[in-house]
């Protein structure tokens, strides 16, 4: 779900778990209701299913479930 209008690409920071800082990334549209998160600094245990949540500072940009691209 994206909640910030269009975008190609943007910095953003994200959230893996509830309980977890916003790390930095990078978020990149694709077609349909698809994107690609890149982190800055790579996470250990991420995983499909999981919830990743974007945001810009405070503001909630959107989300979705990870799906680990091969």
């Amino acid at each position: 779900n994206w909640l910030a209008g269009e975008f190609q690409e943007l910095n953003v920071q994200v959230k893996l778990r509830s309980a977890q800082t916003p790390v930095e990334a990078t978020i990149k549209h694709l077609e349909g209701n698809a994107a690609e998160v890149t982190l800055f600094n790579p996470r250990e245990a991420v995983a499909p299913g999981q919830a990743c949540v974007i945001y810009d500072g405070n503001r909630v940009l959107g989300g979705g479930w990870i799906k680990i691209r091969q």
